[in-house]
This record gives C-alpha cells, sequence and structure tokens, in this order.
C-alpha cells in the first residue's frame, strides 16, 4: 500500500512539473531584459562619474601648481592637460583665471575650470547623455611670498 501511494504522489508531482513547463521561459523573457537595463545603465553611470572624477583631479592638479611661487598660467595649463590626455580625455576646453599670474599676490584667488562633452569619452555613455558636457571647477589661494 505504501508502494501504491508513493506512485500516485510521483504522479501527481510530475503533472503538476507538466503544468509549470514553460513558466521558466517566460520568467527569463521577463527577467533578462531587466537584468540586462541594470547592468548597462549601472556601467553607464559609473562612466560619466569617472569622467566627472577626471576632470575634477586635472582641476586640482592644474591649480596646485599654478598656485606656487613663481608658477605661470603656462605651467597650470600644461599640468592641466598632462592629467586629461594620460586619463584619454578628449574635447577638453580649460579656462584658468587671472590670466596673468605676474600681477597675483599672495592669497590671490586661482580658479582653473575643465569641461568635457560626454560624447567620446567613454565607451558606455549613450543616447541618454549624449551631447552634454560635464565641467569642474577648483578654486586655490596662491601661496605666500619669502
Amino acid at each position: 500500500m505504501f508502494i501504491y501511494e508513493s506512485r500516485t504522489v510521483m504522479q501527481l508531482l510530475s503533472k503538476r512539473k507538466m503544468n509549470r513547463r514553460g513558466t521558466s521561459a517566460a520568467e527569463c523573457a521577463f527577467c533578462i531584459p531587466l537584468v540586462l537595463l541594470l547592468t548597462f545603465s549601472t556601467l553607464e553611470i559609473c562612466s560619466a562619474i569617472h569622467v566627472k572624477q577626471t576632470l575634477t583631479v586635472a582641476c586640482y592638479e592644474g591649480a596646485r601648481v599654478g598656485v606656487k611661487r613663481k608658477a605661470t598660467q603656462q605651467h597650470a595649463l600644461d599640468q592641466v592637460e598632462n592629467v586629461l590626455e594620460a586619463r584619454g580625455i578628449n574635447g577638453y576646453q580649460i579656462t584658468i583665471t587671472p590670466n596673468d599670474f605676474s600681477t597675483l599676490n599672495e592669497l590671490d584667488m586661482i580658479t582653473v575650470n575643465v569641461t568635457a562633452p560626454t560624447a567620446g569619452n567613454s565607451f558606455f555613455i549613450s543616447q541618454f547623455i549624449e551631447g552634454k558636457t560635464i565641467s569642474s571647477t577648483v578654486n586655490m589661494v596662491r601661496e605666500f611670498d619669502e
């Protein structure tokens, strides 16, 4: 009797399994696009954050060189360009104020601004943020003259 009952249970389980045959395919058809969307969205956001951080680092390095004694605007500009080229940023625009560092006194402000387009600066940036620009600005004060 026990064997007969176990066969009945097995038959019931197999019938239930057959009724759920297409369920996993439907679940995959629904879930895979969502997982891919989340994956590529995450990669795109991380790529934009990388570009923003690169611009911030370049601004900081340029300002750090520019605030030193006897530094010129060209020194700061060269430092910013070196960082941007090392990180593979294209199409950037650099603005350093003031234009003439020779007139600066100690504790005068130096501002470095870098702007770059999102297009061409990342592998994953798509149509959602293409055509936009990312910018960063750093302000520092000139060091004391001795």
